[in-house]
Parts: C-alpha cells; sequence; structure tokens
C-alpha cells in the first residue's frame, strides 16, 4: 500500500491478491500464538507497518544512493541503536561466535534484501516478507522441537503459493 501511495509504483490484482494470501498465510501460521488478545500483538503490528516504512524508504533512497552507502548508513545507526544493550550487561564468552555468525548472515542478508529493492518492485517483494515466518516456524522445529500444526503448514503452503505466484513473469502467466 505504501509503495503504491508514496512511490506511485503500478500494482496488479495480482499483486493484491498475493499479498492478501501472503497474509493470510501469515495468520495460519501466527493463529494457535494469538488466541487471546495481548498488549504485545499491538507492537508486532507497528512493527510490520515500520518495516514497510522502511522498505519504501530505502527504495526512495536507493534511486540516488547506492546500496554499499545505504548499507553502510543502516549498519551504523543499527550499530549506535544496539550499543547500550551491549554495555548492559557482560556477554559470556561463547557468544561471541554467535554474535560474530550472526553479523556475517545479518550483512549479507541485509544486501540480498538491498540488492532486491533496487531490482524489484515493493509489491512483488511483499509476500516474500512472509516467508520469514515459514523460516522462523522450520528454525523451531529443527533447533527446539517445535512441532508445526496443520495451521502452520497450510499457511506456509499459502505464503510458498503467494510468492511463487507472484515472481511468475507476465508472459509466462498469460501463456499458463
Amino acid at each position: 500500500l505504501l509503495a503504491a501511495v508514496v512511490l506511485r509504483e503500478p500494482t496488479s490484482p495480482k499483486h493484491w491478491i498475493s499479498l492478501g494470501v501472503g497474509a493470510a498465510g501469515g495468520f495460519a501460521i501466527l493463529h494457535p500464538a494469538f488466541a487471546a488478545w495481548s498488549p504485545g500483538y499491538l507492537v508486532a503490528l507497528i512493527g510490520a507497518a515500520l518495516n514497510a516504512g522502511a522498505m519504501v524508504a530505502t527504495k526512495a533512497l536507493e534511486r540516488r544512493d547506492s546500496t554499499l552507502t545505504i548499507m553502510a548508513w543502516l549498519t551504523a545507526i543499527a550499530t549506535a541503536l544496539s550499543l547500550p544493550a551491549l554495555a548492559d550487561a557482560p556477554l559470556p564468552a561463547w557468544t561471541w561466535p554467535w554474535l560474530a555468525v550472526a553479523s556475517i548472515c545479518g550483512t549479507l542478508g541485509l544486501y540480498a534484501g538491498l540488492m532486491a529493492i533496487r531490482a524489484s518492485s515493493l509489491s512483488v517483494l511483499a509476500p516474500f516478507d512472509y516467508s520469514r515466518l515459514v523460516m522462523a516456524a522450520a528454525l523451531g522445529w529443527l533447533f527446539f522441537d517445535e512441532m508445526p500444526n496443520l495451521s502452520s503448514l497450510a499457511g506456509a503452503a499459502a505464503i510458498a503459493g503467494a510468492c511463487v505466484w507472484v515472481a511468475v513473469p507476465k508472459r509466462i502467466d498469460r501463456a499458463a
């Protein structure tokens, strides 16, 4: 919605439908956690809105700055905002290798995300944002033995389907 309004990006019914299917899949994955209302859910919704705003702002910045410049600024701001938490309590020695891995993966993920924003419209990328939930559910199963239920599996399938459908180019889509 922000990309269409703020950036004047063209959107099609296909984009809106895939975004809706992806959102429905996300709610299907999260449904058991949202059994009773909590103010924390409002924080999650605000976080999602801020993430959308950040993507639109990044797309606007991509028009005039390089990907590496934007990446440097985002990293500097995130580091500055994270330093108070680091100073709050000393970290055990075993956490430093994990922090190094997280730093490398985070940097590569940020670069890939910025390149995707540069290469595509946000209305195409929006359903892929829900794939984070699928990855989180898979990692929960792998590391914490949290077995996904039928609702989570259906949500993951909806998200994957929306991502595949929106990624199919128009000329192939019409031929099918």
